[in-house]
């Protein structure tokens, strides 16, 4: 987690230096696409993924899911055209399944009291 912030703050302060000099240029010294680049990956950088919706295959329960001419495609089992389970997010998914893979959630760590 540490790491990110710091990365990010790099990011800021390299933004904000080409920023600087293309405005202080005549024409703009450096490329107009990389600043957005950085600017796409910054914005990246915001998105919690914990909170997305997760799929997972209805027979082994694998998020590894492939969707291919509308089909979807189970990679772990080889699974075509597979049903789908669908979480609200990966939390709910590991509360279902995280005995599976030997991995525990977050929040049920929190609810027992064990860190």
């Amino acid at each position: 987690m540490r790491k990110n912030l710091i990365r990010r703050r790099i990011l800021k302060q390299i933004q904000t230096h080409i920023k600087y000099v293309n405005h202080m240029a005549p024409f703009p010294i450096i490329d107009t696409y990389y600043i957005d680049l950085l600017r796409t990956k910054l914005d990246m950088d915001n998105i919690n993924y914990d909170n997305e919706p997760v799929l997972c295959c209805s027979n082994c329960k694998s998020l590894y899911i492939i969707e291919e001419n509308g089909l979807s495609h189970c990679v772990k089992c080889r699974t075509s055209g597979v049903e789908l389970e669908t979480f609200i997010c990966i939390d709910d998914y590991l509360s279902e399944y995280g005995d599976i893979w030997n991995i525990k959630n977050k929040k049920d760590e929190q609810e027992t009291g064990s860190n």
